[in-house]
């Protein structure tokens, strides 16, 4: 039962645990972690603050995005990560705007669960291993970090993926035009 509308962690084997003793956190990764249910309530996210909403909704979408971009990728994935990134772009101001909206909470969890669906079966790249380590160095949140490096990213892709890149535009509501 999630309570930010993030990390996709309900629909994969992982979780990550915080390591107050040493600072930082630490990954468990089992097959013995998948849920056998998972309840999606956007009540549970009304009180979260516009900033924690805005950090997990960027954290959501860079699943979404870094496994559509993964070499693991699959038509199956691509439809999650797809449809996960149209939710985000279509909710996240709203959610942050006004954390009692439901259709938009509602949206976020849904976005949220795709993308750990997604990246439950293709993994996350450069940008999510700079997103873990710059919080523990740095002391900032993950979606902030994950964030910051995603711009430079999708620039660097645009190079070689264009047609990835401008699929990721699209689905987040953009008018792209071709390169």
């Amino acid at each position: 039962i999630p309570t930010t509308s993030g990390t996709g962690s309900e629909m994969t084997n992982i979780s990550v645990l915080a390591d107050t003793k040493n600072g930082g956190k630490k990954g468990v990764v089992s097959e013995y972690m998948y849920a056998d249910t998972v309840i999606l309530d956007a009540e549970l996210t009304f009180g979260l603050p516009p900033r924690v909403t805005a950090m997990t909704g960027v954290d959501a979408f860079v699943h979404a995005m870094e496994s559509f971009c993964g070499i693991a990728a699959t038509p199956i994935t691509d439809a999650l990560n797809l449809q996960a990134m149209k939710l985000v772009g279509a909710n996240i101001r709203q959610a942050y705007a006004n954390g009692k909206n439901a259709a938009a909470r509602d949206a976020m969890m849904y976005a949220s669960a795709l993308a750990g669906m997604g990246f439950g079966n293709t993994q996350n790249g450069i940008i999510h291993a700079i997103g873990t380590t710059l919080p523990v160095e740095c002391h900032i949140p993950h979606g902030l970090a994950c964030g910051s490096v995603c711009g430079g990213y999708m620039e660097y892709a645009a190079k070689d993926f264009t047609g990835i890149i401008r699929k990721i535009g699209v689905a987040m509501g953009l008018d792209c035009i071709d390169i």
